[in-house]
């Protein structure tokens, strides 16, 4: 993808369809980058991960997309400001990567099977609307409940 298109992919802040285009750049490790401040922090609590930077995002991209490939993110219930948002999200895919995720003292299946799980962002933006900070709050045990024990 070249940067043109890169740049295409991404919605302002300040447009109504920004939360939309942002959940699904998700999907997207080269267009999720272009959302995130230079400096911008990715924390999710479930897990106790802290990431900072783009080359700490794209390693945590490679595992993300390891273990389901096509999974997707869907915000909703989304309250928003000038200096960012709250909102629910929906992230929702399959079993179905090369690599199983190791989680706690659990391994994911490798089987095709779906999952969903639910889950809310607290994001804060900087005056360009770029992502300083992406804090996840979910239930990792819900989450994990059926997987073998490593």
């Amino acid at each position: 993808m070249s940067a043109t298109s890169e740049k295409s992919n991404i919605v302002s802040f300040d447009d109504p369809n920004y939360i939309a285009a942002y959940g699904a750049a998700w999907s997207d490790t080269n267009t999720l980058l272009q959302y995130f401040a230079p400096e911008g922090q990715y924390i999710d609590k479930a897990s106790g991960v802290v990431i900072q930077g783009p080359d700490q995002m794209k390693r945590f991209m490679r595992v993300y997309f390891g273990f389901s490939p096509e999974c997707t993110v869907r915000f909703t219930s989304i309250i928003k400001g000038a200096d960012g948002f709250a909102a629910e999200w929906v992230w929702e895919g399959k079993y179905d990567g090369p690599k199983a995720m190791r989680f706690h003292d659990r391994i994911s299946p490798q089987d095709g099977s779906s999952f969903s799980v639910d889950g809310v962002t607290y994001a804060k933006v900087n005056k360009e609307g770029k992502i300083l900070q992406h804090i996840d709050y979910w239930d990792s045990a819900l989450w994990i409940a059926n997987w073998k024990k490593s």
